[in-house]
This record gives structure tokens, C-alpha cells and sequence, in this order.
């Protein structure tokens, strides 16, 4: 690529850089979220640089590249919502009774255990499990949940102490 060529690349990119966000925006994201795929933009246009051919395709090239990462995140948002309507609906469920690996007691107490999170308010059961059984972190959580990461954080430990205070109480029966 010549030193012209790099120049108006520049001066593109410059230009279309500053209409991403409102593109993403104009599509229903919010503005941390229009920034976010700007970049996530920016990055794929630079690993893929190499693919553009004829510079005076660049525009619609990048807005090729922005409409695919829309559409990822689209699908991103999707899974996450199947995911938080799966948890919100039935989070745990009670173990087979016809499991010959359960012992009556340990049947006992995962059934126990299954009714002392389903128990919890629902907003702490989902981030018990978000972070707990399925390791997704609390700024994930925060963005699946529309809450922030120290509230995530939050009902997370406020599930974990109710259920141990549960636990400690059914022990002591």
C-alpha cells in the first residue's frame, strides 16, 4: 500500500469511525454498547485489511464489517435472554427418583438443596447460578440482567448467605 493510499485510508477511517456509534445506536444499542461495537469494528477492519481490494469500496466495506458484528451481538443477546428466561423459569431441578446412584440421604438432601435456592428471590437464584454453576462473571451477569457489577455482585453474596444460613438452620433441626 503506498504512502497515498495510507493517507486516504486514514482520512476514511477517520471519518467513518466517527459515524459507527450512531449507526450502532440507530439499531438499538445503548451507548456503551455502540462503542463497544465500534471497536469490535475497528479491530475486525484492521485484521482484515488485507481483504479490501478497491478503495473506493471502503465505506460499504466497513459498513459490511459493522453489520456482521451487529448481527453477532444480536445473537449474543439472544443466548443470554434464553439463557436468563431458562434460569428465571425452572433453575434447579429436583433429582431422578430412579437414579440407582443416590443413596435415600444424599437424594434427600440434593431435593433439599434444590428447594432452598429455588427458594431465594429470583434476581439472587440467577446470579447464584450465573456465577456459581456456569461461571459466567458478574460484569457478564450485570449486562445479561441489565443491573450493574457491583449489584450482581451483590445478590450473588446475598444468595450465598442465605443459603448457608438455610443450610446451618436445617442442620440444627
Amino acid at each position: 500500500m503506498g504512502h497515498y493510499e495510507r493517507e486516504n485510508l486514514e482520512l476514511a477511517w477517520t471519518e467513518v469511525a466517527k459515524k459507527l456509534p450512531g449507526y450502532f445506536r440507530r439499531r438499538g444499542c445503548t451507548i456503551q454498547e455502540a462503542e463497544d461495537l465500534a471497536q469490535s469494528t475497528a479491530l475486525e477492519a484492521v485484521l482484515s485489511i488485507h481483504n479490501l481490494k478497491n478503495f473506493d469500496r471502503f465505506n460499504a466495506w466497513i459498513l459490511g464489517i459493522a453489520n456482521n458484528v451487529f448481527k453477532e451481538h444480536c445473537r449474543n443477546r439472544k443466548r443470554e435472554r434464553q439463557l436468563v428466561e431458562e434460569l428465571g423459569s425452572t433453575l434447579m431441578t429436583s433429582p431422578s427418583e430412579n437414579d440407582p446412584d443416590h443413596t435415600y440421604s444424599s437424594k434427600q438432601s440434593e431435593f433439599n438443596l434444590h428447594q432452598m435456592i429455588n427458594r431465594l428471590p429470583k434476581l439472587d437464584r440467577m446470579c447464584l447460578i450465573l456465577n456459581a454453576l456456569h461461571g459466567i462473571t458478574f460484569r457478564e451477569i450485570g449486562e445479561m440482567l441489565g443491573i450493574s457489577l457491583q449489584n450482581a455482585h451483590y445478590h450473588y453474596r446475598k444468595a450465598s448467605e442465605s443459603l448457608k444460613q438455610a443450610i446451618e438452620e436445617q442442620h440444627v433441626e
